[in-house]
């Protein structure tokens, strides 16, 4: 095949993928979701620890006293929307905290059942609440609005005073 039916090809195949859903943000590692540790950490199937940046989760494994409320429920969303499933990373700043967990923005990328942005819908359904840092704060806006919503609306962690 000649050097232009190459660039053709992948020209082509450039056109035809699908819009990153991110585009604004560092593509990262791709990986497996072979573990949800709570409602805002996984670890993929390289080994990788990932926190879900700008997100907050009850936490169900606290040292010292019982989980938060509501801590089993968003863990076991977070565990419905990515267990098993392929996901990418990608990075709105910082991208290593000190322990060398992933700092992302997480995006399911298989046909495994739907797109999610996995921060997004953790905010949207009432399972975490927003929480910005100057590093890693792209697309607080968007997140904050969804948590406005799910307040209001009184779902997972707002379902209470």
């Amino acid at each position: 095949m000649s050097r232009f039916g190459i660039w053709g090809i992948c020209i082509w195949l450039a056109a035809c993928s699908a819009p990153s859903p991110l585009p604004d943000m560092e593509p990262g590692e791709i990986g497996r979701v072979v573990n949800v540790i709570d409602g805002d950490a996984l670890v993929l199937d390289t080994g990788q620890s990932v926190r879900l940046v700008s997100i907050e989760a009850p936490v169900l494994y606290p040292r010292d006293r019982a989980p938060d409320p509501h801590a089993a429920e968003s863990a076991r969303l977070l565990e419905d929307l990515a267990l098993g499933r392929r996901v990418r990373l990608y990075y709105p700043g910082l991208t290593r905290d000190r322990y060398d967990r992933a700092l992302a923005l997480v995006v399911t990328e298989d046909g495994a059942g739907p797109q999610y942005w996995l921060n997004e819908e953790m905010v949207r359904r009432g399972a975490a609440w927003v929480r910005l840092y100057p590093d890693t704060a792209a697309r607080g806006q968007a997140l904050l609005e969804l948590e406005a919503r799910a307040r209001a609306e009184r779902l997972g962690v707002w379902a209470t005073a």
